[in-house]
């Protein structure tokens, strides 16, 4: 299963009015909704054995991309999405156990695009995992 999917399906759980095919997708972004968030698998650093010999450490990227009409809205849904992300600490997300997801960068503002709905703001977060087989 693709990080980015994981990632979506815990931004869909963690109470963030996001739902699936609704409000959030992955990997392509639609004309409409003007209002909301994608998740996409970006790169990620080649994975390194843990000395311990026991597992491998992998550190796949995603960004998580956020469509809103109104500025206020969409800043506080990216800032809501990266407090929810942040807070994935050695947990198991969708059967993987991740041991940590910091913010690469962001969020960024990258201004207005013209959508079917309309103009639309739009930010970007950037997020590192690190996971364990």
């Amino acid at each position: 299963m693709s990080y980015a999917y994981e990632i979506a399906k815990y931004l869909e759980d963690a109470s963030l009015n996001l739902v699936w095919g609704t409000n959030l997708f992955v990997g392509s972004e639609p004309l409409t909704p003007s209002d909301c968030v994608t998740v996409y698998d970006t790169d990620s650093i080649a994975p390194e054995f843990d000395y311990d010999g026991i597992k491998y450490l992998y550190y796949p990227r995603v960004q998580i991309r956020v469509r809103n009409s109104a500025y206020l809205a969409g800043d506080t849904v990216v800032i809501n999405i990266r407090n929810a992300v942040q807070s994935i600490v050695h947990q198991t997300v969708g059967g993987r156990r991740y041991m940590g997801a910091f913010i690469d960068s962001g969020p960024a503002h990258l201004g207005k695009i013209d959508t079917n709905a309309g103009l639309s703001h739009v930010w970007t977060l950037n997020i590192r995992l690190i996971t364990e087989t």
